[in-house]
């Protein structure tokens, strides 16, 4: 697995890659999309605003890509 980077934003917080939408054939679920999600706290406003980042691929792999990819 390649390694995240950071967030653009904020630099930190939480980001987790998970399994996205699924369906069920028959006697196991497929995975169609992996996802990841990332939470940045904005600490300069009060109360904190939360900014929530989703990317989504067909392979975990896409998915980091994605994430990664900076314009």
């Amino acid at each position: 697995m390649t390694e995240l980077l950071s967030c653009p934003f904020c630099g930190g917080g939480e980001t987790i890659v998970q399994e996205g939408s699924k369906y069920w054939a028959g006697n196991h679920y497929v995975i169609l999309t992996w996802d990841i999600r990332h939470w940045c706290a904005d600490k300069t406003e009060f109360p904190i605003s939360t900014r929530v980042l989703t990317f989504s691929g067909r392979t975990e792999e896409e998915a980091i890509k994605r994430w990664n990819h900076r314009v």
